[in-house]
């Protein structure tokens, strides 16, 4: 979010004016819900977030969030979720503006941009408005390579300021993080254990610090121990528990309750087509870990969805990356690349970046009346044990 301080008043005027805009027209564009998202001062924030049938206009700062001789708004985000018809078609949409704070401007910059999105008649019915996370911070642990470092160049791609964490690999989270900052994004690397409860929260601290609270969380931290039930060496089982399960919880726990203060979160975990049943042998006991990823994305799904939190997981299929790849010869790669392509109905491996489209998808706006949900993102895989 763009962070310019004005006075007092000029901040309380820009907040109700941007309310009192968004109100206008409400019924004829038949939105259903309106979100406003402001901060305010040093690390301060604002939330509303209300069915728009029930009016946002002037509804009173929380004295608790920011009294009234302290409010100092630096950026506000509005966002309306509803639909409008075109051409006798109904198109979902979400609009999400951020503005430069300019109290003599914005109200007409927020009317400029509405007119402009209902004066256009001939508007494909089957797009959807462009997703964003301006203003939003994200955190993707294990973030640094593979799937993670996909995931952190989309989400900053859509706008997000990034924490890209790591365990080990710093220069690889150093290199992602220049790619983005390259790109006009803001992003930071954040060293951290997952597995280190401790650790974990001195770095959402450092986070939050530097980039504000963390709103998007994915959960993508994962290592992988090959073996089945003979030949698997069970001392293996509790460092990949470690990552794949407490990390997961520990990450979750660190944010979760500001999430819960705001109102408003999106969760993204990573489990794995493994956790379905895949008859792919040596993922035995990766499997067992992953399944505890996917009941742990229903149960919190369950238990903060009442403070306007999202709790979904992605199961990926085959992706070629290090993590795949780990402990096989060139030729095993190959040889097992070819089989799992022919495998799925798309004939083909996945890629990083397939699974971070489906990420952001669930991390936007638009996902918001989506919860507990598993989405594979395999290529339609043939291979399973029994499909769930």
């Amino acid at each position: 979010m763009s962070r310019v301080d004005h006075d007092n008043r000029g901040s309380r005027e820009l907040l109700f004016a941007a309310v009192r805009v968004f109100n206008v027209n409400l019924a004829a564009r038949q939105e259903s819900h309106v979100r406003v998202h402001a901060e305010i001062g040093a690390g301060g924030w604002f939330h509303m977030s209300r069915p728009a049938k029930s009016g946002l206009v002037d509804d009173p700062l929380d004295p608790a969030v920011a009294g009234p001789d302290n409010i100092k708004l630096n950026a506000i985000q509005i966002t309306m979720i509803g639909a409008f018809e075109r051409s006798e078609q109904w198109i979902d949409v979400t609009h999400s503006h951020v503005l430069d704070i300019n109290p003599s401007t914005a109200e007409r910059s927020i009317l400029s941009d509405r007119d402009e999105m209902v004066s256009k008649p001939d508007r494909d019915s089957r797009t959807i408005m462009r997703m964003t996370l301006r203003g939003t911070t994200a955190l993707v642990t294990g973030g640094s390579r593979g799937i993670g470092r996909a995931i952190a160049l989309r989400l900053a791609r859509e706008g997000a300021a990034v924490a890209v964490n790591y365990r080990e690999r710093g220069g690889d989270a150093e290199s992602v993080v220049a790619q983005i900052r390259g790109a006009g994004g803001r992003a930071l690397a954040a060293g951290a254990d997952v597995g280190d409860a401790l650790a974990v929260a001195d770095m959402v601290k450092r986070i939050e610090q530097e980039f504000g609270p963390v709103a998007v969380l994915v959960n993508n931290a994962g290592i992988t121990r090959r073996g089945d039930l003979l030949d698997f060496d069970y001392s293996q089982m509790e460092g990949m528990r470690r990552t794949n399960v407490d990390g997961l919880v520990n990450v979750t726990r660190a944010v979760v309750s500001g999430m819960q203060a705001r109102r408003y979160g999106r969760i993204v975990n990573l489990t794995s087509i493994a956790a379905h049943g895949t008859a792919l042998a040596g993922t035995t006991f990766y499997a067992a870990t992953k399944a505890a990823v996917s009941v742990l994305t229903k149960r919190f799904a369950m238990e903060l969805g009442p403070h306007g939190i999202t709790v979904n997981a992605v199961a990926p299929g085959f992706v070629p990356t290090d993590l795949t790849f780990q402990n096989r010869t060139p030729e095993q790669v190959a040889a097992v690349t070819e089989r799992l392509s022919a495998s799925t109905m798309v004939r083909r491996a996945g890629t990083p970046e397939d699974i971070a489209h489906a990420v952001a998808f669930l991390v936007s706006p638009e996902s918001s009346f989506i919860t507990g949900q598993i989405l594979t993102v395999d290529g339609g895989r043939l291979d399973y044990i029994g499909h769930p």
